[in-house]
Parts: C-alpha cells; sequence; structure tokens
C-alpha cells in the first residue's frame, strides 16, 4: 500500500472546536463536490488511489460553504487519534509533522513527540529514516 500525506496548503479555515465528523454525511459531500482526490486532501493520510472510506485516516477539513476548510476541533482530534491509527510509523510521523503545522496556523503547540509515538515507533523512524 502506497500511503499519501497531503499538502499544507492555504485554505480556508474554521477556529470552531467542536467536532463532528461522519463519513457518511461529511465524507460523501466532499467526495460528491471534489471526488476521492478532494477526500484525500480533507485527510492526515490515505492510501493512494483508493476509492474505499477504510482507506483514509484522520480526517479534519470539512466542506464548508462549499470550500474545504481546516477545523481547529478535527485537528485536535485527529492529532489525538493518530497515537492509536495503524499506519506504518514513518506515514505517522509524516502526518504528526502535517498536523503540527496545522496547529501553528491556529497559534497552538502541537503535542510532543513522545505523546504520540511508542518508543517502538520511534526506533522503526530512526532505522527507516536513516537506513541503520
Amino acid at each position: 500500500m502506497a500511503y499519501k500525506v497531503p499538502a499544507v496548503k492555504n485554505s480556508p479555515s474554521s477556529t470552531n472546536s467542536s467536532w463532528n465528523w461522519s463519513w457518511s454525511r461529511d465524507g460523501n459531500a466532499i467526495i460528491n463536490k471534489l471526488g476521492w482526490k478532494g477526500l484525500g486532501r480533507a485527510c492526515g493520510a490515505y492510501v493512494s488511489g483508493s476509492e474505499n472510506k477504510s482507506d483514509y485516516h484522520l480526517p479534519h477539513h470539512k466542506l464548508i460553504n462549499g470550500k474545504l476548510t481546516v477545523v481547529w476541533g478535527g485537528v485536535r482530534a485527529a492529532m489525538q487519534r493518530l497515537k492509536a491509527t495503524n499506519i506504518p510509523a514513518t506515514v505517522k510521523l509524516k502526518v504528526y509533522s502535517h498536523l503540527s503545522k496545522h496547529y501553528k496556523h491556529f497559534g497552538k503547540e502541537p503535542p510532543k513527540y513522545q505523546e504520540i509515538f511508542t518508543k517502538e515507533e520511534l526506533d522503526t523512524i530512526i532505522r527507516e529514516v536513516c537506513n541503520v
């Protein structure tokens, strides 16, 4: 499986701290307007080319007034769920970086690595990134 982590773009944002994502409501609205690539941009990571919602992880954008909008409550919820998300450690690191950029956009400090990654995941990242 080839995972992708979307680039952080200058998109509309909402400081709304609540988050109530529904795959049938919000996911389908994005797919209907922007296609599967749009759903990929709404999430932290996804399997490239997939048209299966279970391959899309950590949504934090919604369609608001017809535009894909990053929502603070979604960013915070995605970061909280990142720890338990079953994706490869190196992909998880890229998602952490992606979400951290959103944290900074909202003037917030992201959680420390140790709060998100297990020691085993950090060891895997070091091995894979440093080729040791």
